[in-house]
């Protein structure tokens, strides 16, 4: 088994693989069967690799009626709180007074949607707000 973090999670399969293969492949390897976390499977025919994408998304903390927010890049098969890559910073909803509400490395943003991330529809309304806020 082969994996890496290039904008997509990859692992490999035989050129000659069609799409039957995927189906074993994640029956056998992933175990997923109709499960919505893996629709974002797809399979190259020509290299045969098999791609998960990686998303850029809010990480739920804080305590019950306090939320407070990690922004993290991860692959999207894992669950919102769980296992992510990268973590690029913060959001707090609820921020008051002096506090700190968003933290956010624009760079590393930058890089991972460079590399195919794709970030969660709250992630690009946060991220719309940082770059009419430097201009």
């Amino acid at each position: 088994e082969m994996y890496r973090v290039t904008g997509v999670q990859t692992c490999a399969l035989p050129i000659s693989a069609g799409p039957e293969a995927l189906n074993t492949l994640c029956r056998a390897r992933f175990r997923i069967i109709n499960d919505r976390r893996f629709q974002n499977l797809s399979l190259d025919e020509t290299t045969g690799v098999v791609h998960f994408m990686v998303v850029i998304r809010l990480a739920r903390g804080g305590s019950k009626k306090r939320p407070f927010y990690h922004i993290n890049v991860a692959d999207a098969r894992m669950p919102r709180d769980g296992r992510f890559i990268e973590r690029l910073g913060f959001f707090n909803p609820v921020a008051r007074g002096q506090e700190e509400a968003l933290r956010l490395d624009l760079e590393r943003v930058e890089y991972w949607m460079s590399k195919g991330a794709q970030p969660t529809d709250r992630v690009k309304k946060i991220l719309k707000d940082v770059k009419k806020a430097q201009a």
